[in-house]
């Protein structure tokens, strides 16, 4: 089941689900992943090389519906005589994870197909950078952190995640672990589940979960 989420106020908090619009996921081929890093190349005199430009991707159907084209259209951009609209959004990145991030989104193109149909529709997407941030104690997360980091190289320390209801159902939400050294836990809210108890606990450097909500009271791993 996908999980790509869209924000058309540009607020994280606010991620929806594409498909409350579209009945039809967006398709991610290996070659449409979001780059971590910016396109623009800089070679030092070192002769070390910086991607220091914003990243550029592609948010991409393979078939919808001229109906929920439109919804969709008029739900992100308010209409199509906006040409570019910034939003907040949730993509999968180059290394399999669902990823939160800022930037804009371009008016798409697409091929008219029978029956009221378009295909190889592609909504082209600017400057984006991803959004996160990096923790060094225990926090308690909000709707609006859809990325988190917990530095443990101090001492192990927990994340709470914010109440299940609090967040959009077929959202994700996303922790990782810095340090070689320490545990980082990451535990539900109140009398929330998740993955069907209480906690779960990240032991190795740069291990990470994705979390998606039910909206409800229950959080799952994807």
């Amino acid at each position: 089941m996908p999980y790509f989420a869209l924000a058309p106020d540009a607020n994280p908090a606010n991620l929806i689900n594409v498909e409350t619009w579209t009945k039809l996921p967006p398709h991610v081929l290996p070659d449409r992943t979001i780059p971590l890093t910016g396109k623009v190349r800089r070679r030092g005199l070192s002769g070390a090389a910086r991607h220091d430009g914003h990243i550029d991707g592609a948010l991409t159907f393979d078939l919808l519906a001229r109906a929920d084209f439109n919804a969709f259209v008029n739900a992100v951009f308010g209409g199509f005589t906006t040409p570019s609209q910034h939003i907040s959004l949730t993509l999968i990145d180059e290394l399999g994870y669902y990823s939160p991030f800022l930037g804009y989104i371009e008016k798409a193109s697409f091929q008219i197909a029978p029956g009221g149909m378009l295909r190889d529709i592609v909504f082209p997407l600017a400057n984006l950078t991803l959004h996160s941030v990096t923790k060094t104690s225990a926090y308690t997360l909000t709707a609006a952190d859809r990325l988190v980091y917990g530095d443990t190289s101090g001492g192990s320390f927990t994340l709470t995640l914010p109440a299940a209801s609090a967040i959009q159902p077929r959202t994700v939400l996303s922790v990782g672990k810095l340090g070689s050294t320490g545990t980082l836990t990451v535990e539900r809210a109140g009398a929330d589940t998740l993955n069907g108890g209480t906690s779960l606990a990240l032991t190795a450097d740069g291990e990470r979960v994705d979390l998606v909500s039910d909206g409800v009271g229950a959080w799952r791993r994807v």
